[in-house]
């Protein structure tokens, strides 16, 4: 277990219950699920999903010894070009009679609306305008790739 902790298995999920997940900030967790990714080269990156008590969940990843939090439907409205019905009734499928999930996933799609982003290109503008200065890129260059 303690292996684990230290240096965990390539890309393999570990669902985590930490006390240092709720110290991450007011609304955290002990609950969180965390992968080990290895790329080609062999360099490695832990990304972790956080859950945090209003039943959101913030993906964490570090880029260049910086943290970055960033809300897990935002990762997923980058990702997939669809809509929010077309996306539940995906999960809900996955899932089945399950209403557990069903809800926490109706509470991610109520709280994301605050962002105000509803497609894809608007998450994609949204994020290449925040992490412009993290790639250091100039200010004429689109947020979004053509």
């Amino acid at each position: 277990m303690i292996r684990l902790l230290i240096v965990p298995k390539r890309n393999h999920v570990q669902a985590l219950i930490r006390n240092s997940f709720e110290r991450r900030g007011k609304s955290y967790t002990n609950f969180g699920a965390q992968i080990r990714c290895a790329r080609p080269d062999q360099t490695t990156l832990t990304n972790v999903l956080h859950y945090l008590d209003d039943g959101n969940i913030m993906l964490r990843f570090s880029w260049r010894k910086a943290e970055y939090l960033i809300p897990f439907m935002m990762i997923l409205n980058a990702l997939v070009n669809t809509n929010d019905k077309a996306t539940f009734d995906g999960i809900a499928a996955v899932q089945g009679e399950e209403a557990f999930i069903a809800e926490r996933f109706e509470d991610l799609l109520r709280t994301y609306k605050t962002y105000q982003l509803y497609t894809q290109r608007d998450t994609l503008a949204y994020l290449g305008e925040k992490f412009r200065v993290v790639f250091d890129e100039a200010e004429d260059l689109s947020c979004v790739m053509s």
